[in-house]
């Protein structure tokens, strides 16, 4: 698979390709799970599915959206910084909603391994992203721009 950057195409993602792919993983494997009967029977899954689907997805929107504002001055900075914050704490509501919906069914916790492994990658990667964002961009704006996030 390869990546386009810029005028090239490179075979290694991104770390802004790599969020998005995390983001993409994380959708297609809530709802894989949200699915498999043996994890959430029809009678108890109506309890936390739609929600946490709703989760996932407001997640996944929070990256593509953070990931397309380019920022050009402090402001646009502020608000990039802002919605990588907003998906970081999308992905932290998903996995609370997913643990609340795993001790109320009763479902097996070996279901959740893969699952609880792909939400791990996804959060450390979120979190290297804003802070590679912090970084880049007090370099490009300067010092302010990295106050503007609310970073000390």
């Amino acid at each position: 698979m390869s990546y386009r950057s810029g005028d090239k195409y490179q075979k290694t993602p991104s770390p802004k390709a790599a969020v998005e792919t995390a983001s993409d993983r994380m959708l297609r494997e809530t709802a894989a799970i949200l699915t498999r009967e043996k994890v959430f029977p029809k009678r108890s899954r109506w309890l936390f599915g739609q929600e946490i689907m709703r989760i996932a997805n407001r997640y996944h929107t929070a990256v593509a959206y953070a990931n397309g504002i380019r920022v050009t001055n402090h402001a646009l900075f502020a608000q990039r910084y802002t919605a990588q914050s907003l998906a970081i704490a999308w992905l932290y509501a998903l996995n609370v909603k997913m643990t609340a919906a795993q001790l109320c069914c009763s479902a097996p916790l070996d279901s959740f391994e893969a699952w609880s492994d792909t939400w791990a990658a996804a959060d450390d990667l979120a979190k290297a992203w804003r802070a590679a964002d912090v970084r880049r961009t007090a370099d490009e704006l300067g010092e302010a721009s990295s106050k503007a996030g609310g970073v000390v």
